[in-house]
């Protein structure tokens, strides 16, 4: 898929719904419910490698659909949350004051990488 940032390709930029049993969940059916635009949910597996390729690759209006209890999710350096757009730049209500909001809840936070002001 090609995006802005010819460096944002690859599995590491597929998109990612991570369920409590996957696609066996009670939780796909309302996934597939609110799945308003009928992109493909594919049962992922995570970071496979068949022959040296990539498994799940980052393709348009596929999310795959893995196990969380298997794959926990792992947040994001703050830097990487609420930032501007590639050429584009976002108002600082969201790029400065909902990123303030929510981190005062928690939701977001120091993970212990080095953070990057932006």
């Amino acid at each position: 898929m090609m995006r802005l940032d010819p460096q944002d390709a690859g599995p590491g930029y597929r998109n990612v719904v991570g369920l409590p049993g996957g696609v066996k969940s009670p939780y796909f059916q309302i996934l597939q419910e609110a799945n308003v635009n009928k992109m493909e949910l594919r049962e992922g597996k995570g970071n496979v490698y068949e022959r040296g390729q990539a498994a799940e690759n980052d393709e348009l209006n596929v999310v795959w659909v893995v196990d969380s209890d298997e794959l926990p999710f792992y947040r994001a350096e703050m830097y990487h949350q609420f930032h501007n757009g590639l050429g584009k730049a976002f108002s600082p209500a969201y790029t400065r004051d909902l990123k303030a909001a929510v981190a005062g809840t928690g939701k977001i936070g120091p993970t212990g990488c080095l953070e990057v002001p932006f």
